[in-house]
């Protein structure tokens, strides 16, 4: 612990709440601003002015930066943050609209976020603010989530007719079971970051201000650790949790059972999926199994 309270003073920097950090000219370019802190890859969006909604540009810069990370053998460590005082208000709906008049079918190109992990370096999130749609679908693909006590998760899909079509609701369903995640897609719910935490999406609240700075803190002790074992242990930590080999059959099920309409597109109802995918279908009859299996060995241990 005592290494940990030594590198506060040169975490400093990042300490503050991505609210008060104020991009130089070099950042105000960047929509995804990338900085490095010993081994630790940090990586912040930039469109404070668009509460960080994501749009097609942002989202392959934000791919291509945590390609590098993965690739650099430097890097053990990754962060994600959002500046501005929000981590991700979701999509960029204005521009999705805009799409929509002209080039229906770059729409669902916007929809994607076009990264697969291929690493199990430790990634982590730090979130404040807002934390919607595909936002808080880049959330849940990292290891640790850290929320300040004001952030606030939805998916915020369900009014616009916008499916979530990066795994985010398998995730989720993994995180805190499939009847609570039907809940929160069907009816769309908010909630809070004590109640994130209560349902095991974020890993701890901390004080508005500090997310990004624990954040760190947790990432620079970890690439203090033996990295081979590290990984090792995530590798089948993930392989318990996520089929990777399924994953490019899981998108084309995505894509084939999408259909763009002119009407919703105006309507700004962008998407619809026509049917549940297979995998779908596995995953609900998995869970069920699961769930009358589990009552069997309770029913046992009574006897």
């Amino acid at each position: 612990m005592r290494k940990l309270h030594g590198i506060l003073t040169h975490l400093r920097p990042f300490m503050t709440s991505s609210l008060h950090r104020k991009a130089d000219a070099k950042q105000t370019a960047n929509i995804v601003v990338a900085e490095r802190f010993k081994a630790v890859t940090i990586l912040s969006i930039n469109r404070p002015d668009k509460q960080n909604a994501l749009n097609e540009s942002l989202l392959h810069e934000l791919a291509s930066q945590l390609t590098q990370f993965e690739e650099d053998n430097s890097a053990s460590v990754a962060v994600i943050n959002g500046i501005g005082g929000n981590f991700s208000a979701g999509y960029d709906v204005d521009e999705l609209k805009q799409r929509s008049e002209h080039d229906i079918n770059s729409v669902q190109n916007s929809l994607f976020f076009p990264f697969q992990r291929k690493t199990s370096k430790p990634m982590l999130c730090s979130i404040s603010g807002l934390c919607k749609s595909i936002g808080f679908e880049i959330a849940l693909m990292c290891d640790m989530r850290y929320a300040e006590e004001k952030a606030f998760f939805g998916f915020s899909n369900r009014q616009l007719g916008i499916p979530l079509l990066n795994d985010g609701p398998k995730r989720l369903a993994k995180l805190i079971g499939l009847s609570k995640a039907t809940e929160f897609l069907v009816m769309d719910r908010q909630i809070s970051s004590q109640e994130a935490v209560d349902l095991g999406i974020v890993n701890a609240v901390v004080q508005d201000g500090t997310a990004l700075g624990s954040a760190i803190k947790t990432a620079v002790f970890l690439s203090s650790l033996p990295q081979s074992s590290l990984q090792h242990d995530l590798s089948v930590l993930h392989g318990s949790q996520f089929d990777k080999d399924k994953w490019p059959s899981i998108l084309n099920d995505f894509k084939s059972n999408i259909s763009l309409n002119e009407d919703s597109l105006k309507s700004a109802r962008i998407l619809k999926l026509n049917n549940m995918p297979e995998w779908e279908l596995k995953e609900i009859e998995y869970e069920k199994n699961y769930a009358k299996n589990k009552r069997k060995q309770n029913d046992a241990n009574k006897i």
